[in-house]
């Protein structure tokens, strides 16, 4: 099973696509063409961290609020249309980014959270 643990910038990019129907030129089309993989074959599995997800949605928020219950609803709905997995900060999860060789201050907390996921995947 193939596992992608996407981005913030990637989650924002799902976001544009999927919901708003926006294709800019400086998408990633590798990252389309997983998202693609997932909705055909669900041994393809994006992982979504909900802490992306709420950075967005605040983002959103401060814009136009009336878009965060149409993204959280569409979240769901796209939830049973692709192989689609939102990770949570549970036990676990902050056990192991607590105890995994510490990151250090050069990292940002995404890319420590990401590392984190792919290292508890592998």
């Amino acid at each position: 099973m193939e596992r992608y643990c996407i981005t913030k910038k990637q989650c924002k990019q799902l976001l544009d696509n999927e919901i708003f129907k926006k294709n800019n030129s400086e998408d990633d089309q590798d990252f389309n063409a997983i998202v693609e993989r997932s909705k055909v074959y669900f041994d393809s599995e994006i992982v979504v961290f909900n802490y992306f997800i709420s950075k967005l949605l605040e983002q959103f928020l401060k814009r136009d609020s009336s878009k965060c219950e149409e993204i959280i609803n569409f979240l769901n709905v796209l939830n049973q249309n692709m192989f689609l997995t939102f990770e949570e900060f549970d036990h676990e999860f902050i056990d192991k980014l607590m105890t995994m060789s510490m990151p250090s201050n050069l990292n940002s907390l995404e890319e420590d959270l990401l590392e984190v996921r792919n290292s508890y995947y592998d």
